[in-house]
């Protein structure tokens, strides 16, 4: 890839950037893929060394980059996230070290030493420098909603899933387990470098509930295996959970489905593209999904195989919540 390939908005704003900070040479080398967050990443050469370019859209009413660009140099500085050398709210514009990532899956979390690895790290987050406020992430399931196109509003599976949020919400609301959260640890947002993990894109972290982060880890990494989850969760208290911190946990994976359900679904509703009944009725279970997502049989680059995710997380919340005693009494 070379500079002149660059749309000319985004070479000027690197340009000056590049120019106001390193005081070098530079060139493009590619433009990586993007998440859902819709943010343009380039990888670039100044100097000597590989950075990251992270362009977001300054206009866009869903992000704060404030908040978001304050979070990713706090993180920065606990190394917790790569090393931010430029970040301009105004512009949407960051620039930070370029980590190598290396082969990594949520089955690698098996090798000795992971799993505690990244509980260490989540810790460090949450009892860091607090974050700017925002929303809750409850407050945000309600604001997707309200997004939706009328005809999933009117659907009974969204429904059902926006209820059991309202239910969900006052037995997750103690302000102690307020801390800075990430609030979207999934594997794309998860480095591994060979020896240690990175987090990015922290476009929801705030103070939130820090169960969220620990049961999106859990949904992400420890779906497969009962044995990984609860290791990860004694790593991360340094014991094994009480009676009441195993029931915020299990409240909190409900809610989480609840959320990515909301959100998968959004993301891919708004071209018109639906799911049939007999789509809808031929779902698999989610680890099921997830398999053929490794398999590279579902793409979630596609919309399809994201209203298909969306609808099993709710789907997935409605048979948890099952379980849950607290959920049937709430309910009554």
């Amino acid at each position: 890839m070379t500079r002149a390939a660059l749309p000319p908005e985004h070479f000027t704003l690197l340009d000056e950037a590049i120019k106001d900070r390193f005081k070098q040479s530079w060139q493009a080398l590619e433009r990586l893929s993007q998440g859902l967050s819709g943010a343009v990443l380039y990888k670039l050469e100044i100097g000597e060394k590989v950075y990251i370019a992270r362009l977001s859209d300054p206009n866009d009413p869903h992000q704060n980059l404030e908040r978001e660009f304050a979070a990713m140099q706090l993180a920065a500085k606990e190394e917790i996230a790569p090393q931010v050398y430029y970040a301009n709210s105004q512009t949407g514009l960051v620039l930070m070290d370029y980590i190598e990532p290396a082969s990594f899956s949520a089955a690698a979390f098996r090798e000795a030493g992971r799993v505690e690895c990244f509980a260490q790290m989540l810790r460090k987050v949450h009892e860091g420098e607090p974050f700017l406020a925002d929303s809750s992430m409850f407050e945000k399931v309600e604001a997707i909603y309200a997004l939706l196109p009328e005809d999933l509003k009117e659907d009974d599976l969204f429904r059902q899933g926006l209820a059991l949020k309202q239910r969900l919400e006052p037995l997750l609301s103690d302000s102690a387990d307020l801390k800075p959260c990430h609030c979207d640890i999934n594997p794309t947002n998860v480095l591994w470098d060979g020896k240690r993990f990175w987090l990015i894109d922290w476009g929801l972290a705030s103070e939130q509930n820090f169960y969220f982060d620990l049961a999106c880890w859990v949904n992400f990494f420890g779906f497969y295996s009962e044995r990984l989850a609860k290791g990860f969760l004694e790593a991360y208290f340094g014991r094994e959970l009480n009676s009441v911190e195993q029931e915020k946990f299990k409240l909190m994976q409900v809610f989480v489905s609840v959320f990515y359900g909301f959100i998968f679904s959004y993301f891919a509703s708004m071209t018109g593209e639906r799911l049939s009944t007999e789509d809808l009725a031929r779902l698999e279970a989610y680890a099921a999904f997830m398999a053929k997502l490794g398999s590279g049989e579902e793409n979630l680059a596609q919309l399809r195989s994201r209203l298909k995710l969306g609808a099993i997380y709710l789907k997935k919340a409605m048979t948890e919540a099952q379980a849950l005693p607290k959920l049937q009494s709430s309910a009554a």
